[in-house]
């Protein structure tokens, strides 16, 4: 089961504050939230789930095998694998928190001013858990269409993870 909204928000940038649409995206995956956190901290799962929508390139250096806080990546982006997205997209890991299971980054590009990524694995019960996709996303006066079209990547994203989790290298 998948659920997805959108809600417009204000929040405070510097002195002034600014709106924003808060894309959740959140699934049920028959897996312990143990392997779905060694799934998510793995930077080949990111390329895994965009592929079909987004294909994310690495730039000056290769992705690490788990992400790591405090680390800053720039890459290219693909939308369907052959359009440029976006230019130079800078992803910086913000927050790694193995024991709440979440993943902060603040991620931009020359479409996206901000583009707050927040992933949080939520144990439902044994064999089941929650993964929780939050985006707090400011475009200017396309933020509303810019979270329609993430609300898009995300769904894509999660139907990805029910297929991951078949395979035997994760």
């Amino acid at each position: 089961m998948m659920t997805s909204e959108i809600k417009k928000s204000s929040i405070k940038i510097g002195r002034s504050f600014s709106t924003v649409y808060k894309l959740t995206v959140e699934s049920q995956l028959p897996i312990t939230a143990d392997h779905a956190w060694k799934i998510l901290l793995k930077s080949k799962t990111l390329l895994y789930i965009a592929q079909g929508v987004m294909s994310i390139k690495p730039v000056l250096e290769p992705f690490p095998k788990e992400w790591e806080q405090n680390k800053k990546f720039k890459t290219r982006m693909y939308m369907y694998g052959i359009i440029p997205y976006g230019g130079i997209h800078t992803i910086f890991f913000k927050k790694i928190d193995p024991a709440n299971r979440i993943i902060e980054t603040e991620e931009s590009n020359k479409s996206f001013r901000m583009w707050n990524h927040t992933m949080h694995i939520i144990e439902k019960d044994y064999h089941r858990c929650i993964i929780s996709d939050i985006v707090l996303i400011n475009n200017g006066w396309l933020s509303f269409i810019s979270a329609l079209w993430a609300s898009y990547y995300y769904r894509h994203r999660h139907k990805r993870w029910l297929k991951i989790i078949t395979l035997s290298e994760y």
